[in-house]
């Protein structure tokens, strides 16, 4: 059996509100509450969810890009949280992220060679007389022209600018890579290019993935397994075939019901959820999704379901299952 590369634990993040003259804290954003998963060795957990509901957060975090409230984050069985100097140094080279937006993610003052190759020399991992060629290896992976090295990222279009973006991620040859909804703000034709990109890498460097998205479709064409959050709770984790087939939450069945389908004749029954997404300020008692949960029982906002496993792999969140729990 595959062994988990990444294992999070009851991950908290709560964002502080200060206000008045003095400037106290009267408020709190519960961005992630009590958020577990792990991930295995060279596979890829999609993570989704409505706009808010705490995924990009979920990722900075497992990298250590902003450290959580509480909770634990292993790597390799380590955790995360208690690194320091050296050995934090190493994580950094071993952890990456790719950001949603390619154009706010390089410096539009620096040229490409220099962008690709700052990481390395920060990190002392060449000698100097090797870093061109790693640099030159790294455009090559991605699908670029060594000219491309001597321009600028104004002179590149979204996909290159991504293209780019995730060379410099490779650049310290990384075990896993969070992708924060890496081909959102690109055409659909040059998402279908950067996602095959990305599968390439995987298989060619053995790389570990957090793929965090809204669409449903590259989530499980990409995804190993797929977690869905709901206003900083995880409601149901399975495999990526498994969820679209036989979704248990009934938020997770109203994403799905949502979702588009190539079949133009397909027929489906679109589940209306009434109401708005509740402030993670001010999130409701018990089940964060009772107030439009078209299945709401009187338990339901009195106490927070148990997340238990109702199957081998596929974990949920809700009352309706919980008389499963052995």
């Amino acid at each position: 059996m595959t062994e988990p590369l990444i294992q999070v634990k009851n991950l908290v993040k709560y964002f502080p509100i200060y206000g008045g003259i003095l400037l106290k804290e009267i408020g709190r954003v519960h961005a992630v509450d009590g958020v577990s998963f792990e991930i295995n060795k060279q596979t890829t957990l999609g993570l989704v969810g409505e706009s808010g509901c705490g995924k990009t957060t979920v990722g900075r975090c497992t990298i250590r890009l902003i450290d959580p409230t509480s909770g634990e984050v292993y790597y390799n069985g380590e955790n995360v949280l208690k690194f320091r100097g050296k050995q934090l140094n190493q994580f950094r080279c071993n952890a990456q992220i790719v950001f949603q937006n390619p154009h706010a993610s390089l410096n539009p003052r620096m040229k490409i060679k220099d962008i690709l190759s700052e990481p390395i020399r920060i990190h002392k991992l060449l000698p100097k007389n090797e870093i061109e060629k790693r640099v030159l290896q790294l455009i090559n992976e991605v699908a670029l022209e060594p000219s491309h090295l001597l321009r600028y990222p104004h002179e590149f279009s979204g996909g290159q600018k991504q293209r780019i973006v995730i060379a410099r991620a490779l650049a310290l040859n990384p075990e896993f890579i969070v992708l924060d909804e890496p081909t959102s703000a690109l055409d659909v034709s040059v998402q279908a290019q950067i996602l095959n990109l990305l599968m390439d890498l995987q298989r060619k460097f053995k790389l570990t993935y957090l793929f965090i998205t809204h669409n449903l479709n590259i989530c499980r064409h990409i995804s190993d397994e797929i977690a869905v959050m709901y206003v900083g709770k995880m409601v149901e984790r399975a495999s990526a075939d498994e969820l679209f087939d036989e979704p248990l939450h009934p938020y997770t069945q109203a994403l799905l019901s949502a979702n588009p389908v190539p079949d133009p004749e397909a027929k489906r029954s679109k589940i209306i959820l009434k109401g708005e997404v509740p402030s993670p300020i001010n999130p409701p008692s018990g089940c964060r999704f009772h107030p439009r949960c078209p299945k709401r029982m009187d338990i339901c906002d009195k106490s927070e379901p148990p997340y238990i496993q109702i199957k081998p792999g596929h974990h949920v969140a809700c009352y309706l299952y919980s008389k499963n729990e052995s």
